[in-house]
C-alpha cells in the first residue's frame, strides 16, 4: 500500500490482506504446510500490515508536526523511536486466522517534535497510536484487517495508548503483576524500531 495511493489505507491493507490469506488457506487445506508453518504465516501477515501501516501513519504526521525528537546529557538531539511490540499468540507467531493482536506501543523518549505546528513527543505518539488502532479494525467493503486489544499493556485499558521505553521499564519493575512479566516471555517487536523494542 503506498503512501500515495488513491486507496484509502484501511481498505488497500484489508484487500492486501484478503489476498494473502487465501494464499495462506489454499496452502492449508491442500496440506502444502504444517499447522506451525500456517499459524508463522499469518503471523508474518499481521506483522507486514502493521509495519506499512507504521510507516504511512509516521509520515503523515511527520508532515503536520515535525519529526519526534528527544535531547541527550550533551545537547545532542535524536530521532525519537517507536516500536509496536506483539503480545499474546502474535508475539508467538501463534496466530490463527480469526485470532485478535494485542499489541502494545512504545516510543524511545520524551521532547517535541521539529516542526512550526510543535507538539510534545507523547502527543505525537499517541496520536500515532489512536490513529493505528483506528487504520487496524476500520471496517471497509473489504472487511477489517484486526481487532486490536490493547489491554495487555501497562495498566491495561486505563493506561495510555501508548508509553515511553522510560515508563514502559519502571512499571515493569515496580508494579507490574507476575502474570504480566510472564507475559514478556512471548513479547517480540513486530514493526517499528526493533532495538527499542528488544
Amino acid at each position: 500500500v503506498a503512501a500515495n495511493s488513491s486507496t484509502p489505507l484501511p481498505l488497500g491493507l484489508a484487500l492486501f490482506r484478503r489476498r494473502q490469506l487465501l494464499r495462506i488457506i489454499l496452502r492449508d487445506v491442500l496440506n502444502m504446510a504444517t499447522l506451525p508453518e500456517i499459524t508463522e504465516e499469518i503471523s508474518n501477515l499481521a506483522d507486514a500490515i502493521l509495519e506499512v501501516s507504521y510507516r504511512n501513519l509516521r509520515a503523515g504526521l511527520e508532515q503536520r508536526h515535525g519529526v519526534p525528537q528527544w535531547v541527550d546529557e550533551s545537547g545532542q538531539s535524536h530521532v525519537c523511536a517507536f516500536a509496536v511490540v506483539a503480545l499474546g499468540k502474535l508475539g508467538g507467531q501463534e496466530l490463527n486466522y480469526s485470532s485478535d493482536i494485542d499489541l502494545m506501543f512504545l516510543y524511545s523518549a520524551n521532547g517535541e517534535t521539529s516542526g512550526p505546528h510543535s507538539i510534545s513527543n507523547k502527543e505525537f505518539f499517541q496520536k500515532l497510536g489512536r490513529q493505528y488502532t483506528e487504520v487496524l479494525s476500520a471496517y471497509t467493503s473489504a472487511g477489517a484487517c484486526y481487532r486490536v486489544d490493547l489491554r495487555l499493556r501497562p495498566d491495561g485499558r486505563l493506561g495510555e495508548i501508548c508509553l515511553s521505553q522510560e515508563g514502559a521499564i519502571g512499571y515493569y519493575r515496580l508494579r507490574a503483576r507476575d502474570w504480566e512479566l510472564q507475559m514478556l516471555i512471548k513479547a517480540r517487536t513486530a514493526a517499528g524500531d526493533r532495538e527499542l523494542g528488544r
